[in-house]
């Protein structure tokens, strides 16, 4: 199952919420909890439960966005945009330095949070406009991963199906 199937539900759910930001946190909450402690490789990462809480981090920051609450300090300067785009490139290209289960999360936590820096940080139009060329090559990167991640499934799908990959014969 898609994430697109079920998540106009968890949306209609979190926007009839009195406190959306804490609706989406507790879903966030239950979903990295599933990813984290789920044994199986493939409930633990392929499972919409597991990864639903990634996409939910947008939907946070959407609401912060809209927000009147003063508790939220709205700190949108091209330096936080620079240092978080900065710090997820090196994040996402370095080397992988553990095994650990724990260090995958850490990661995979580390790199949705500094992405929904980047989106929040890159809100205000001042923003945007000043990293028009760092914007333009992250468009270009996420429109390729994309279509890269598209393609590339049905195909991964497809070879185990007729066994391309099967060393044994």
């Amino acid at each position: 199952m898609q994430f697109y199937a079920v998540a106009p539900f968890i949306l209609a759910v979190i926007a009839r919420s009195t406190r959306p930001i804490l609706a989406s946190s507790v879903l966030i909450g239950l979903s990295l909890a599933f990813q984290s402690f789920v044994p199986s490789p493939i409930w633990s990462f392929d499972c919409v439960i597991s990864r639903i809480w990634q996409f939910l981090v947008g939907t946070i920051v959407f609401y912060m966005e809209r927000s009147d609450d003063s508790n939220i300090t709205k700190s949108r300067t091209s330096t936080t945009t620079f240092v978080s785009v900065v710090v997820l490139t090196v994040l996402l290209l370095a080397p992988k330095l553990s095994q650990d289960v724990i260090y995958e999360i850490a990661v995979r936590v580390m790199a949705t949070l500094l992405t929904a820096s980047i989106m929040y940080s890159s809100t205000s139009m001042d923003e945007v406009t000043s990293l028009k060329p760092v914007t333009r090559v992250l468009t270009l990167l996420g429109d390729a991963s994309y279509s890269i991640y598209l393609v590339h499934w049905p195909m991964i799908r497809f070879a185990k199906y007729v066994e391309i990959f099967d060393s044994t014969g």
